[in-house]
């Protein structure tokens, strides 16, 4: 299970995995988003989808960059290898606008069950009447 809280770590946000033994969840993981150099904020955290086996987690960051593009918003992709959480990509819309919001807000961020993709809702995309992102993953 994870969960996000995009208002800590200098507000770029930050995803905690747990682990479930018997009836306790324990924090057994912090994934962070790349260090950020570009502006405010990510708020990275903001939506999480993870695969059914629980070895990829998808996260949204609606206030991250899009390469020259200002605050259009990011998916981060973590993955998990012999137990050890790290960042494996970074996925932007096809043509980011800047405040589209993709992965935050209203949007939502899922990953299919057995990992081979994700979807993330960019709410403010289109002149504010959104879209959903297909993003394979290889």
């Amino acid at each position: 299970m994870a969960a996000g809280q995009a208002g800590i770590n200098n507000l770029n946000g930050a995803v905690f995995v747990f682990t479930k033994s018997g009836g306790t969840f324990t924090k057994a993981s912090t994934v962070l988003p790349p260090k950020n150099t570009t502006i405010a904020a990510f708020a990275a955290g903001t939506n999480i989808g993870m695969s059914a086996d629980g070895s990829l987690i998808a996260f949204g960051a609606p206030t991250a960059n899009a390469g020259a593009v200002g605050e259009a918003g990011a998916v981060f992709v973590a993955t998990k290898t012999h137990g050890t959480w790290a960042l494996t990509g970074t996925d932007t819309e096809p043509h980011p606008a800047s405040g589209d919001d993709l992965g935050g807000g209203d949007g939502s961020v899922a990953v299919a069950g057995n990992g081979s993709a994700i979807v993330a809702g960019a709410r403010a995309a289109n002149g504010q009447t959104g879209q959903a992102v297909i993003f394979p993953v290889s």
